[in-house]
C-alpha cells in the first residue's frame, strides 16, 4: 500500500547535460521547495501510526529546505519505538545527528563520511575497517556499508568485515552510482 503525503512545492529537478565532444558532463541540482514543519510532522505521525508497522523504514537523498537537521534521528526514534529497521543513506549534520543518537539498522555513508562520523582521520583500509567497526561497538547502528566508490564497498556488523572490490570498468557516467550501491 502506498501513502501519497502531498506538500503545497513542488517536486525538486534536477538536470545533467552531456557535452559529446569533449565528454564532461554538467549537473544542475534546483532547490527543492519548502517544506513547512505542518508538512514534515505529518510524515513523522504517520510513520508513527502506521499498521501494521513496516518491517524496514529507508530514509535516502539530502533533506529539503524547511526540514531540521535532526529529522532523521527523530524518524530513527520513532523506527526504534516500533522496532522497525531503519536504513539510511544521506550526509552532513543530518546522518551525524541521527547516528549519533543511535538505533539505526544500516547506515551508508562514503570514504569521507565514515571518518567524520568516527572522528578520526582515515588514511587506509585498516583506518576504514576501524572506523566502521567503533560505529557499531558504540551502538550507534548494526551495520556500516562503506561506499567507497571504484574502490568498491566496506561491509561491517558486530561478527563480519567484508570488502567487496569493484570491478574495472571504463567509467561513462557516475549519475546514479551511490543510489545503485
Amino acid at each position: 500500500e502506498q501513502i501519497a503525503l502531498p506538500i503545497q512545492g513542488r517536486t525538486r529537478t534536477n538536470l545533467t547535460v552531456l557535452d559529446e565532444t569533449s565528454g564532461q558532463q554538467f549537473r544542475f541540482g534546483m532547490p527543492g521547495p519548502i517544506v513547512d514543519k505542518n508538512e514534515w510532522t505529518r510524515l513523522l505521525d504517520t510513520v508513527r501510526t502506521l499498521e501494521p508497522a513496516p518491517r524496514y523504514l529507508v530514509a535516502s537523498g539530502s533533506l529539503p529546505r524547511g526540514v531540521p537537521a535532526d529529522f532523521f534521528a527523530q524518524l530513527a526514534k520513532i523506527a526504534s519505538e516500533r522496532d522497525v529497521r531503519f536504513i539510511l543513506d544521506t550526509r552532513g549534520e543530518p546522518l551525524r545527528r541521527a547516528v549519533s543518537g543511535g538505533k539505526i539498522f544500516l547506515i551508508k555513508p562514503n570514504a569521507r563520511e565514515i571518518g567524520l562520523l568516527a572522528e578520526q582521520s582515515i588514511h587506509s583500509e585498516e583506518d576504514q575497517e576501524e572506523a566502521a567497526q567503533q560505529l557499531v561497538t558504540d551502538g550507534k547502528c548494526e551495520v556500516v556499508f562503506v561506499s567507497l566508490g571504484a574502490a568498491g564497498a566496506l561491509i561491517v556488523t558486530k561478527d563480519q568485515f567484508l570488502r567487496i572490490r569493484a570491478p574495472s570498468v571504463q567509467v561513462e557516467s557516475k549519475i546514479g552510482a551511490g543510489d545503485s550501491t
